[in-house]
């Protein structure tokens, strides 16, 4: 069911972390999706515009509800998700 909301083209997305998470990749999402990979690139790239039916889409392949799929103003999430407490601290002399 399509939203009455239109995304912005500027809209980022969790996706990257999601996957991560998961221990998914984006080649994964675009065949649970049945979308090309370069698709779901250019959408995490931003050098596409998101559009409903590929949110819907990539929420049902991730079991994951809509909201969870942005990343909001001020949220942190998307800086701070590709900081691992288990990779090694750089050591220094």
């Amino acid at each position: 069911m399509p939203s009455p909301y239109e995304l912005s083209p500027y809209t980022s997305t969790n996706i990257p972390s999601v996957l991560y998470a998961q221990e998914r990749t984006q080649a994964w999402l675009a065949r649970k999706m049945g979308v090309s990979e370069a698709s779901v690139s250019r959408v995490i790239n931003g050098q596409h515009r998101i559009s409903w039916q590929f949110v819907h889409r990539a929420c049902s392949a991730l079991g994951l509800p809509e909201k969870d799929l942005f990343v909001m103003p001020g949220d942190v999430r998307a800086s701070t998700d590709n900081m691992h407490s288990d990779t090694p601290a750089l050591l220094t002399a």
